[in-house]
């Protein structure tokens, strides 16, 4: 046999080797994948305890509206993200899932609430976080801010779980790794489940002079409102507006069960932060007031105004995240409210309640 002959050979084994190692590899890694199924949408993954991961919200949700131990849902942006559906779900005897996700667009807000009540025949309540997503005049794209170029997981929302096979890359090998350490993760929060997700217990301690770089836009704390104003704009010019997505949100809950509570919360965002959008926010408030009598048993309650929650700058992380004691203020207000109790309060302002509620603590 000639050396040439004889190199070729160990080449060609080398080779034959190289290739079955790197194909076990790769096997085993996507098995590893499919069996943890980090956004649990796979039908032969085992049954395990899967709870919302950084970053994984897009793929995560989907599954969580189809969850049929749930009986209500939160919807909106990461500005309600701090809504607690454990806590939410205590006060009012419901087991809430919270569908809120970073720049949640209009579109997809209302994609997840089609597939949850397509999945739950008997909804509860259905609590909306109404924020710049819905307060625009024209309509918005189907992905927002960092999202834009991103694919959307169409194959999700479908009810062909077959085509919902991973793919193998880097970012799903990722995510697989932080639900396996989710999974066995004794400190994880037990309401990961229901697709919560805190994502302040990723950031720094508190830093009161960098938030309020935040707050400001990089300038200095600058006194209450009244020192800074901006354009306000007209009457009949605020009328020509259209807000095409809060009339796709009117015809939604139009659409849901006439039992079912619907619960419109506009969101407190940072008083220098309302200032520069307040006639925008005016109008969409009017406009949603518009619907009484179009929607049945609708609840709207306004944090969006100048108070003790939106004039404290320690009460927030940006100009649209408020702390977590805020969070705890608002279900207390939501849970009195859908118990039938109109509690008095300066840090917000009953736009619109179903006659049965009472009056008697106003």
């Amino acid at each position: 046999m000639s050396l040439s002959t004889s190199s070729s050979n160990c080449w060609r084994s080398f080779a034959f080797v190289f290739l079955g190692v790197l194909i076990t590899l790769l096997s085993i890694i996507y098995i590893t994948i499919v069996m943890i199924d980090p956004f649990d949408n796979l039908p032969v993954s085992p049954e395990l305890n899967r709870v919302q991961v950084s970053g994984s919200d897009r793929f995560f949700k989907p599954s969580v509206a189809r969850r049929p131990n749930y009986d209500s849902a939160i919807i909106g942006t990461s500005s309600v993200m701090l809504i607690n559906p454990e806590r939410l779900g205590k006060k009012l005897d419901a087991k809430f899932a919270t569908l809120a996700m970073p720049a949640a667009s209009a579109f997809e807000q209302l994609r997840l609430l089609k597939l949850f009540a397509k999945h739950h025949s008997k909804i509860r309540q259905v609590f909306v976080g109404v924020d710049h997503a819905w307060c625009k005049q024209d309509r918005t794209e189907q992905l927002l801010g960092a999202n834009i170029g991103n694919r959307i997981p169409d194959e999700l929302y479908d009810e062909n779980h077959w085509n919902n096979w991973p793919r193998l890359s880097g970012t799903m090998i990722k995510y697989t790794k932080r639900q396996w350490k989710a999974l066995h993760d004794d400190m994880q929060e037990p309401a990961g489940h229901d697709g919560f997700f805190d994502f302040t217990r990723e950031y720094p301690p508190y830093d009161l002079r960098h938030v309020q770089s935040k707050l400001y836009k990089n300038q200095n704390p600058l006194p209450k409102p009244g020192s800074v104003i901006f354009p306000e704009i007209s009457e009949d010019k605020r009328r020509t507006w259209i807000f095409p997505d809060l009339m796709d949100l009117q015809r939604s809950l139009s659409s849901l069960p006439t039992e079912t509570k619907k619960v419109l919360i506009f969101v407190p965002f940072h008083w220098y932060e309302q200032s520069r959008s307040f006639s925008t926010f005016e109008e969409c408030k009017k406009r949603v007031i518009e619907w009484d009598g179009q929607v049945e048993n609708l609840y709207v309650i306004d944090f969006m105004r100048n108070s003790d929650i939106t004039l404290e700058d320690n009460n927030y992380w940006d100009p649209i995240h408020f702390v977590r004691k805020i969070a705890e203020n608002i279900e207390s207000v939501v849970a009195e409210t859908l118990k039938g109790n109109r509690i008095s309060g300066k840090d917000y302002n009953y736009l619109l309640l179903p006659e049965v509620v009472s009056i008697e603590n106003q």
